[in-house]
Order: structure tokens, then C-alpha cells, then sequence
């Protein structure tokens, strides 16, 4: 029997949404999904995953709304979902995992519910592969998932990817389950991070705990993207219309672009001040647009809405301050923004700025990088993202540290078209060697599972 590979993360690459039409499947925002692609094409991967909160159909009923074949689609109650991915996940893992003190634990309650979802995950599986499949688990939602499946007598070969940061142990020590964590992350065969730090906090919090490590084997392997689409992206004509336009509109400008979605770990407010004391540092202010896309996440919980209204007040503030007549400095977005817009927008930046105060990788350095055809443009980079450990290229700042990303804004500014295309060149040679299908193969590889 031929082997397949069992992807399992908390979203499947699609979601199924209520239409006037009925339920249609659309595809979800977010890296893993582009960075799978590759994988998913084959016919011996499978994928499951949550498919949409309110809906509870017939897996027949979502596979007629447009489900892949390949996608096993899992339906929960709102309230399971609201602990598992609120109040667990998103409310303590995630700020936990990025270095911040959460701002209300989990209750053992929830951690409950975070354990029996995790079980309707594991159960799914259990029903579904074979001796010869392997499973690839993703991420921090689904971290307590690897031992729960060896209890339940599970024998395949397990691979685990954490896609965001690992804590030190000083911090990690705030989750009161984190030898439980630990445990699991153990009962993996390959257990893979981002980066080598990540590895080192990891093995360092194994001593700490007397966890002991067993036969999985720790590695960093950094996520690519899907460089082809976003190299080619410049092709499209859907794209070319928007990049026109947005040429257009902003002709003679120095553009600085960021995106990212709303979290307080994405450092949008020290970006705006930093942007702020360059229009306040140069003699021709008027030289200069900030572009800010965010788009909206997790808004139910309050730090992230708090974050919108803190983001709104500070970009009100710059524009009240520095607008002139045809002039607004910060052009601010709140919403989803397509492909062809993104990429429209990576096309007319002049300056990337990617400054996250913690981030596992960060692919849309690495989007812009490969979304520049003719090796201008520069990204300006925190330390912080992961990403740093490998685009040595780019201009990297300290993302606490509002001067560091003032520093690296400038001398982006002032950089000449051949210092630019050198430092493009680089950057682009890496991410299209190490892309997503390189790093999908490379992990599996690990498990022995070779990606055809």
C-alpha cells in the first residue's frame, strides 16, 4: 500500500463559509497553506483540519460546497472552538510563545476542552491511517496532539512543526501545562523549529524540566514560500492593473509598505513612530507615503481590539500633524488585502518594512523579496523575525528600539540603485533555493517520507 502523508493543523487550507448561494468554500489566508502547496498538489497528501465554526453539515454536503478531495474536514461546537482557539491557543500559547505575559491564563477548565478538541483530532486519525502513512502535525494550536496519538497507540511516524517562536524557559515556565507541552513535543520523531535559537530554548527547557528528550530528533528547518508565484506574480494582468494604478496614484514618492495582521507582536506601533521621526528628520517630508495594511484578527479578544484602536489613534495623530492639501503621509488599511493587491503593493514599494517585536519566520519578507523583478526595493528587518537568521542581506533593526528602525529607514532611503540591486540579488538567490517545496521535502525527508 503507498504511503501518504497526513498534514493536520488547526485551519484547513480552506474554509467553508454560509453564502446566500449556500455553504462555498473559499481559501484560507495564512502561510501554512502557501507553504504546503507544493505537498497538497500530491495526491498521496491528505489534509485535516477545522472546516468553519457555525456550520455542522455532512462531510457530503461540504465536499459538494467545493472541499478538496484531499481535505478531511473536522466541525466543532462554538464553544469548544472558543477555548481551544481563544482562550488556550490565542490567549495564553501564542503570547507565551512570543515572549509576553498573557493577559488572563487559561482556567483548567478550558484546558479541558483545549484536550478533548485535540482528542476529536486524534480521533479522526485514528479512523484514517494506515501502519505506512505519516502524520505531520503543525503548530502551536495543536501541540498536546503528537501524545495524545501515542496513547492512543498511534505507531506512525510523527513529524511536529512549531511555525512560531519557542519561549526560554523563564517565560514558557507562565504555562502551567508546560511539561505536559514538552512531553508531547517529545513523543514526535522530528520535532522541527524555525530557527536554531528556537532549538537551543527548546533543548534548554528539556533540562530545565528532566523532560526527557527520547528518540525525537530536534532540527531547524526555516519555512519557504512558494517563490514561483510570487516571481511570476508581476505576469498577471490582474496584477499589472493594480500595480498601474497604484503607480500611478503615488508617482515620485518614496513608498514604505507594511502588512501584516493585527497583533500587538507585529510592532505596528513603533513603526509608526518610526515613521514619524523621518518625516520630522527630512528635508522634504512630502517625499515620503507609509502604506499600512493590517488585516483584522482575533478581534473578539480584548488586546486586539484595544490594538486597533491604539493604531487608529496614532495614525490619526501623524496625518492631523503632517497632512497637506493632496498629501496624506500614512495611507492606513484595515482589511483582508487579495494576491493581486499584495503583490501590486510589493511591486511599488520602495522600502519593506517587516519589524515584528517577535516572529517565528515572517514570509512576507520573503514574498516581497521574491515579488521583485528587477532586484530593487529594500527590506528593512527586525532581528526579532526569525527571518533574519537567514536574509543577511537585508537592512536589519532592533524592533523595540524606535531609533534602530529610523536608523535602517534612512539608509534605506539613501541607498544607491547598485547597492540596492546587490543586496536584492542575494536575497532572492537564497529564498528561491530554500522555498517552500525545499523546506516541505527537507522535513519529510527527516520522517523518511520522499515528496514525489
Amino acid at each position: 500500500m503507498q504511503s501518504r502523508v497526513f498534514i493536520v493543523a488547526n485551519r484547513l487550507p480552506v474554509s467553508a463559509h454560509q453564502t446566500s448561494h449556500g455553504v462555498q468554500c473559499q481559501p484560507s489566508p495564512g502561510g501554512l497553506a502557501s507553504a504546503l502547496r507544493g505537498v497538497t498538489r500530491n495526491a498521496q497528501a491528505m489534509w485535516v483540519g477545522y472546516a468553519g465554526v457555525d456550520l455542522h453539515l455532512s462531510e457530503a454536503k461540504l465536499q459538494a460546497s467545493g472541499l478538496p478531495k484531499n481535505a478531511i474536514p473536522l466541525q466543532l461546537s462554538a464553544d469548544d472552538y472558543d477555548d481551544f482557539y481563544y482562550k488556550v491557543a490565542n490567549g495564553s500559547l501564542w503570547p507565551v510563545f512570543h515572549g509576553f505575559a498573557p493577559r488572563k491564563l487559561y482556567s483548567q477548565t478550558q484546558w479541558k476542552a483545549f484536550l478533548r478538541v485535540t482528542e476529536r483530532f486524534a480521533d479522526k486519525l485514528v479512523q484514517l491511517v494506515h501502519s505506512s502513512d505519516i502524520i505531520w502535525v503543525h503548530d502551536y494550536q495543536l501541540c498536546m496532539l503528537p501524545s495524545i496519538l501515542r496513547k492512543k497507540g498511534i505507531q506512525n511516524k510523527i513529524g511536529f512543526f512549531l511555525h512560531i517562536p519557542f519561549p526560554n524557559i523563564k517565560t514558557l515556565q507562565m504555562i502551567p501545562h508546560y511539561r505536559d507541552i514538552l512531553q508531547s513535543l517529545c513523543a514526535a520523531d522530528v520535532t522541527g523549529f524555525q530557527t536554531k535559537h528556537d532549538v537551543t530554548n527548546f533543548q534548554k527547557a528539556l533540562d530545565f524540566a528532566a523532560v526527557p528528550k527520547g528518540h525525537t530528533v530536534l532540527k531547524a528547518l526555516p519555512v519557504g514560500i512558494d517563490y514561483e508565484t510570487y516571481a511570476e506574480a508581476h505576469k498577471q494582468p490582474a496584477v499589472r492593473k493594480q500595480a498601474k494604478r497604484i503607480f500611478n496614484a503615488y508617482r515620485g514618492k518614496t513608498v514604505v509598505f507594511s502588512i501584516s495582521r493585527l497583533d500587538y507582536t507585529k510592532g505596528i506601533l513603533q513603526q509608526l513612530d518610526a515613521f514619524e521621526r523621518i518625516l520630522k528628520d527630512s528635508d522634504d517630508p512630502g517625499q515620503f507615503v507609509y502604506q499600512l495594511t493590517v488585516a483584522p484578527s482575533r478581534e473578539n479578544l480584548d488586546e486586539y481590539s484595544s490594538m486597533h484602536t491604539q493604531i487608529e489613534r496614532r495614525v490619526a495623530q501623524i496625518n492631523a500633524r503632517w497632512q497637506t492639501d493632496g498629501w496624506r503621509p500614512v495611507e492606513f488599511a484595515y482589511r483582508n488585502f487579495p494576491f493581486e493587491e499584495v503583490t501590486a503593493w510589493y511591486l511599488r514599494a520602495n522600502i519593506m518594512l517587516v519589524s515584528p517585536l517577535k516572529d517565528g519566520m515572517n514570509l512576507i519578507a520573503k514574498e516581497y523579496v521574491a515579488t521583485r523583478p528587477e532586484n530593487d526595493g529594500v527590506l528593512v528587518l527586525s532581528r526579532q523575525a526569525g527571518a533574519a537568521e537567514q536574509l543577511h542581506a537585508a537592512l536589519l533593526c532592533e524592533a523595540h528600539d524606535v531609533d534602530s528602525i529610523v536608523s535602517s529607514l534612512q539608509k534605506a532611503a539613501g541607498m544607491t540603485r547598485a547597492q540596492k540591486e546587490r543586496a536584492m540579488s542575494s536575497l532572492r538567490k537564497h529564498i528561491s533555493e530554500y522555498n517552500a517545496t525545499a523546506w516541505a521535502a527537507n522535513f519529510l525527508h527527516h520522517l523518511d517520507f520522499e515528496v514525489k
